[in-house]
């Protein structure tokens, strides 16, 4: 009985393994793929140094008798000084030569195992993301991978390849592991030099995560400013700006990592930061001044008034003495804008109406039921316009479910595409050539405001 050669056997034509592939891909010994120079090459400007067809093996009539299409040969390894040259054979199989030059990719993984699950992993999305594949975030939570190319065809079992069953997913994936494996996929991105199209499927495998995604955000927000404006993803990096705004002047990052930032973020988030303080700096002075409208007098248009009309308004005395003496003990306590928190959860009780409640009235001014139901409704309307006053910064722009967790930071910004550190740089690129998308360009640039407001509602100013 005749044996099959490798080009009457059936190999899945489907990514990992192509059947006509003509590049090797050695992820380890033991995790091989089959895949096209040409799509390679159109999406990576390192894999068109590397795969460039001067550099490709030229097979003999043996070779391309028995099916051999294997061209090139690339090795993932640690570290190594230069590309090198061909390893593949006339005969279309590797050069064993002790020594022998290798046309190799490298990835510096900063001493960690090349061969590491998470490495590998970032390694084969990146790939896939080329055929069109979406790109999936291994996590410690998972363990899947794809399944090897073993050396000898006969053994190759069809149903590994199915890219359901080899890739990674975001389920499961707690708060680091979800930074980690995108932090090693944009390495993996910026070390091929792949065309910024691969980021779209990368941002759609972060999205997915949906909540633990933002829950990831909030707990290293300097971490995923970077990360956003690698991805080029408006959502991750303006989710990321508002905490970091948020907590800019609240001493919860270092002048050191402040500085890590790129210096147009660091402007952004200082700028927003120094204008948000003092709106909280009004506020609060707006705050301690606060009056029941009953107890407004201007000087210049009201009359004083005699003892008996003065009486009437007992009620309305004690509940601003329980409103003023809440507040005050509330500064006194460290609480408000100079907090750990820049005031969000004095504000929150503000918004809430969490103070003054009857307890807290009986001690100051012990009442009869009917009394104490009057300073309460009193109460109920000084919180009214309390709440009011507060409401703007009360807003919170991010996505993130506070409801499972708590942010305690202040996120009331508007922070749009503009302000994005790609944006300028994306611009400049459309600009350079094609003059009618600049003119474009220009035209959009009129109608939106020379420099960006945070629109807080001005209710400080609330009579």
């Amino acid at each position: 009985m005749t044996s099959l050669t490798p080009s009457a056997r059936s190999l899945p034509d489907t990514f990992p393994a192509f059947s006509n592939g003509d590049v090797e891909i050695v992820l380890t010994p033991a995790k091989k793929l089959k895949l096209h120079a040409d799509v390679l090459r159109g999406g990576s400007s390192k894999l068109s140094e590397l795969l460039a067809i001067e550099h490709a093996a030229i097979l003999n009539k043996k070779a391309l008798s028995e099916g051999t299409s294997v061209r090139h040969r690339l090795e993932l390894v640690d570290v190594t000084p230069t590309p090198g040259g061909n390893k593949i054979g006339a005969n279309g199989r590797p050069i064993s030569e002790r020594g022998a030059p290798r046309a190799s990719m490298t990835l510096s993984s900063h001493g960690v195992d090349p061969a590491s699950r998470a490495i590998l992993s970032a390694w084969f999305s990146v790939f896939g993301a080329l055929y069109g594949n979406g790109i999936h975030l291994y996590s410690h939570a998972s363990s899947s991978m794809p399944a090897p190319i073993p050396d000898n065809d006969e053994d190759i079992n069809i149903d590994d390849y199915e890219l359901g069953r080899s890739t990674a997913t975001t389920a499961g994936a707690d708060l680091c592991d979800i930074i980690s494996a995108a932090s090693t996929i944009l390495d993996v991105v910026d070390y091929l030099e792949l065309r910024s199209s691969v980021l779209a499927p990368l941002e759609l495998a972060l999205l997915g995560a949906e909540q633990t995604l933002w829950q990831s955000v909030c707990a290293a927000p300097l971490s995923w400013i970077e990360v956003g404006a690698r991805v080029r993803s408006l959502p991750i990096w303006r989710e990321a700006a508002l905490h970091v705004v948020g907590g800019w002047a609240t001493g919860e990052w270092s002048e050191q990592e402040k500085g890590e930032l790129p210096p147009e973020v660091r402007e952004l988030c200082a700028r927003k930061s120094a204008r948000f303080e003092a709106y909280k700096e009004r506020l609060e002075e707006r705050l301690l001044t606060y009056k029941h409208e009953k107890l407004r007098w201007d000087e210049r248009k009201d009359k004083c008034k005699p003892k008996k009309q003065h009486e009437p308004d007992v009620f309305h005395w004690q509940a601003q003495a329980l409103w003023s003496q809440w507040l005050a003990a509330k500064f006194s306590e460290g609480e408000g804008r100079r907090a750990r928190d820049g005031g969000f959860a004095l504000y929150k009780k503000i918004w809430e109406g969490a103070f003054c409640d009857p307890v807290e009235q009986a001690k100051i001014a012990p009442l009869v039921p009917g009394g104490r139901r009057r300073v309460g409704k009193i109460m109920d309307e000084m919180k009214a316009d309390l709440k009011r006053m507060v409401d703007s910064i009360m807003i919170s722009k991010l996505r993130l479910d506070q409801s499972k967790m708590q942010a305690n930071r202040l996120t009331p910004f508007t922070i749009e595409i503009r302000n994005a550190p790609w944006k300028n740089k994306d611009a400049d690129h459309e600009a350079s050539g094609h003059d009618n998308k600049r003119v474009l360009l220009e035209e959009e640039q009129k109608l939106i405001p020379a420099e960006e407001e945070d629109e807080f509602e001005d209710f400080i100013s609330y009579p």
